[in-house]
């Protein structure tokens, strides 16, 4: 089962497409394709997006037909608004086609790009060139980087967890502490490695172009960049307070000391909190109110994850032992079992070879007495994932609608096929981890320690459903760190809109086709009462937005055949529903008017 789920995590991250944008391109100037009259000075190239951007590692070049850069290589937000980028041009440039070739950061670390071309005087040939793109290695890298992250702060914070909460004794153990290293060095290693890819995907580098210093300082400036360093600091802090440790409390039998496990459980929500920052909430409108869900979300990932984690790598190899230990042995020792008025295990023994001169115990009594413990622990956790599932379940819903807006959204765009496959395998994982919880509660009253015959036969069950638990979720893991560079749903869908209204004895058929933010193609065919194509001699357009009281927009319709009318790159100046208002002219005194809605994203 888990060769298998890192089969498909490999194949999760290989098949992942470079990651989409975010922002989007709303409106530039001098416009896409505009011709410019002679005479007229073109000095800044402007562009407008539907969200604040980056520009330190991106970049702007207009291109003469030649090939020559005229701008001044300066780019800036004009008047300090991110949402604007822009740069100044060149004095006395020649009339003819400019290519604009532009590359900015979105407010959600996607890299996005794009160009454009506009014209002095008359069009003209125009410049071949590339906005840059850094391929599918450093995206493929930056795949793998983001799940090794995500898979080493489950393992640290969710370890960390499981043993302040539900398992006290297990620092203890070897292994359990193992695990917490081994989560704190993977989620170091990968916020170090992810400086270096990002800065890379950002400016369009190549793979072996990751360690160059420039971009990875201008990452630094930025959101993502400051994220990787808080997170830095805060492994770093847990690494500090988790070697300063007393060696006594290692053999803890009971709770840690209260001071100790409330830093590092702050040292956890900080290191958490900066997936939370870095991610789609901090963008939009109102980030703080979306932020602390999201928090919430990763948490309890978190928590339930690194709790599988714990128990697979760390409680269930304990627990084989005390099941192998229960095997009769060659010259069997007699065990006196009680109950202290504690309610420790306490074990005398009696006839083992050895005892009476002092020796060590056999190690079959020391993981004996972690058998009440390990009950305990299982019992805790149990009831910890569940409000785990809970968490994940509201706040998991209210990312999804809130990055969807509809259910089109959701079936006809990857973002959200990825959050319904997510969506299908945490239902998969639930239906295991149901088992796993009937397991639990069936044997409550039932002591797991090895004393107690038939012990290997109680925990085999449980540890199988645990561990298909467990590659389960490593595949939603990886599905995870696919979907966070994936453009949200509602900024990628932008469906075709198909309406059919009656004007009079005509019916008209609007398709409008979005080309960018706010901006759509409009077709209208007109057809009589036969359903054969009309001869309407023209057709004016005005849009209105009644809600906002905005309009009307004059829609310039262009006749392009009988009873067919276009508008091309109709710009509205808000997102929202708007009404068409439509005046057909079929003669000179003969009119009829019509008018429906449609939706500008």
């Amino acid at each position: 089962m888990l060769l298998l789920a890192l089969v498909v995590v490999a194949l999760s991250l290989a098949l992942a497409a470079p990651a989409g944008a975010h922002a989007v391109l709303e409106s530039t100037s001098p416009g896409a394709g505009q011709v410019v009259p002679a005479g007229q000075v073109v000095s800044v190239v402007e562009m407008r997006f539907g969200e604040a951007v980056e520009v330190s590692l991106g970049s702007v070049r207009v291109l003469a037909a030649n090939g020559r850069r005229v701008d001044l290589a300066h780019v800036y937000h004009p008047d300090g608004i991110g949402a604007r980028v822009a740069v100044a041009l060149r004095s006395g440039l020649a009339q003819g086609s400019y290519l604009v070739v532009w590359r900015v950061v979105s407010a959600d670390s996607h890299p996005v790009a794009g160009s454009f071309t506009f014209s002095l005087g008359h069009a003209g040939p125009v410049a071949s060139g590339s906005s840059g793109s850094s391929g599918r290695a450093v995206a493929l890298a930056l795949g793998v980087d983001r799940f090794v992250a995500y898979a080493g702060l489950v393992m640290l914070v969710g370890g960390v967890l499981f043993l302040l909460v539900c398992w006290p004794a297990g620092w203890a153990q070897l292994r359990a502490r193992r695990l917490v290293w081994c989560g704190l060095g993977a989620a170091a290693v990968a916020a170090l490695c992810g400086l270096g890819l990002q800065a890379a995907a950002d400016v369009g580098a190549s793979l072996s172009q990751v360690t160059d210093p420039a971009p990875i300082r201008d990452l630094l400036g930025t959101r993502l960049g400051q994220a990787h360093l808080a997170r830095l600091a805060a492994l770093a802090a847990m690494a500090v307070t988790l070697r300063l440790t007393p060696r006594r409390q290692r053999r803890w039998i009971g709770r840690p000391e209260l001071a100790w496990s409330t830093l590092l459980g702050a040292e956890s929500v900080v290191a958490v909190g900066t997936v939370a920052v870095e991610g789609h909430a901090a963008t939009g409108a109102w980030p703080t109110a979306r932020l602390p869900l999201d928090l919430l979300h990763v948490a309890a990932a978190a928590g339930w994850l690194g709790g599988l984690v714990m128990l697979v790598g760390a409680a269930f190899p304990l627990a084989r032992r005390a099941a192998a230990a229960d095997r009769p042995a060659a010259a069997p020792a007699k065990v006196a079992v009680g109950i202290s008025a504690s309610g420790t295990t306490v074990m005398d023994q009696v006839g083992i070879p050895g005892a009476d001169e002092g020796e060590r115990p056999r190690p079959v009594l020391a993981v004996d007495d972690e058998g009440p413990a390990l009950q305990g622990a299982v019992v805790r956790f149990s009831r910890l994932a569940m409000g785990c599932v809970l968490v994940l379940a509201v706040t998991g819903l209210a990312a999804a609608w809130r990055q969807a807006g509809e259910l089109d959204a959701i079936t006809g765009t990857r973002y959200g096929q990825l959050v319904l496959v997510k969506a299908g395998l945490l239902a998969a994982t639930l239906c295991v981890a149901a088992v796993s919880r009937r397991q639990v509660r069936i044997r409550t009253d039932r002591s797991l320690t090895a004393s107690r015959p038939g012990t290997a036969d109680r925990w085999a069950v449980l540890r199988r459903s645990v561990r298909a638990e467990s590659a389960l979720a490593v595949v939603v893991l990886a599905v995870t760190s696919v979907l966070v560079a994936t453009t949200p749903a509602r900024a990628a869908y932008r469906p075709t809109q198909l309406r059919t209204v009656a004007a009079g004895p005509l019916t008209v058929q609007v398709t409008a086709v979005p080309t960018a933010g706010r901006s759509l193609d409009l077709h209208l065919y007109a057809f009589g009462a036969d359903g054969l194509i009309a001869d309407v001699s023209e057709i004016r357009g005005e849009a209105t937005m009644p809600a906002q009281r905005l309009g009307p927009v004059t829609v310039p319709l262009v006749r392009a055949g009988t009873g067919h009318f276009i508008a091309q790159r109709v710009l509205l100046p808000y997102a929202g529903e708007w009404t068409l208002q439509l005046t057909l002219h079929t003669g000179e005194f003969d009119s009829y008017s019509a008018s429906t809605r449609l939706m500008v994203r």
